[in-house]
């Protein structure tokens, strides 16, 4: 399967149930600046970024990009709860729920759940030897949604 095909694969088995879980979950919480728009934004430059890795000869196992979309859409649901620093704590909670009641054979989702945590960990690393694939991408791709005009207002609100 080809990373393509991955793509699709994961978004045909977990787009509306995450879209419904973060309605669900996100509420009537009052914050627009990280609402499911800037979630689909996330997973749509994590996408790009996929793309621009695998053009440069960097694989994923057909698991990786279901992982990662997941990883997109809860990295800040947290913020419903708590719109502080603890909020990735908040998410990791969240997301691990959201697998539990949706996708419980999901195996090998603790990458994922520390990704979730921590993506605002900016100290990227440059040298590869970060283990965390998960982690490098969401964060840069959440990094790129702050940038230009959706992102002033993402450091106004928060």
């Amino acid at each position: 399967m080809n990373l393509g095909e991955s793509v699709l694969s994961a978004e045909k088995k977990y787009l509306r149930t995450l879209e419904d879980f973060f309605a669900e979950r996100w509420g009537k919480t009052r914050l627009f600046s990280h609402d499911i728009d800037h979630h689909r934004r996330v997973w749509r430059y994590a996408k790009e970024l996929l793309e621009v890795i695998n053009s440069h000869g960097g694989t994923f196992v057909p698991e990786f990009p279901g992982k990662l979309m997941i990883a997109s859409y809860m990295h800040d649901l947290g913020m419903s709860a708590d719109p502080g620093i603890r909020h990735g704590i908040h998410s990791r909670e969240l997301c691990r729920q959201f697998l539990l009641k949706n996708f419980p054979d999901e195996p090998g989702c603790e990458e994922l759940l520390d990704a979730v945590e921590n993506h605002d960990n900016k100290e990227y690393n440059l040298d590869d030897s970060s283990e965390n694939e998960i982690l490098r991408i969401l964060s840069a791709a959440d990094d790129l949604d702050a940038f230009g005009y959706i992102g002033i207002y993402r450091y106004i609100e928060i």
